[in-house]
């Protein structure tokens, strides 16, 4: 038997974090917070969530009889190591949209 839970899920500050994925672990449900941090999700008695950000170690909380859920994430330092973003030379603004257009039509083709 299903149920919807509620929750809001903020930082080690107490702010809220927008985008965290919040999944049935081993299963197909899953949400992202909003703006507030608020999710809310359909599960069954006694599934596991599995809430993971990026940045952030990812949590596995099992379903109770509660109906609201407020979590904490904590910073994983060494998740960070693993972000490269890497940006340097430039380029004029009409070459980069010819660029993007030419790939927005070639995934177009493919599609039909």
């Amino acid at each position: 038997m299903s149920k919807e839970i509620k929750g809001r899920i903020v930082d080690e500050q107490g702010e809220a974090l927008i985008g965290v994925n919040v999944s049935v672990n081993g299963g197909s449900t899953g949400t992202i917070t909003d703006l507030n941090g608020d999710f809310a999700i359909n599960v069954a008695q006694n599934d596991l969530l599995k809430v993971s950000y990026i940045g952030y170690t990812t949590q596995m909380v099992k379903v109770t009889d509660k109906t609201t859920y407020n979590i904490t994430m904590k910073s994983d330092a060494k998740a960070l190591d693993e972000v490269v973003v890497v940006g340097y030379g430039s380029v004029k603004k009409r070459d980069l949209t010819d660029l993007f257009h030419r790939f927005h039509l070639h995934r177009f083709r493919i599609r039909l």
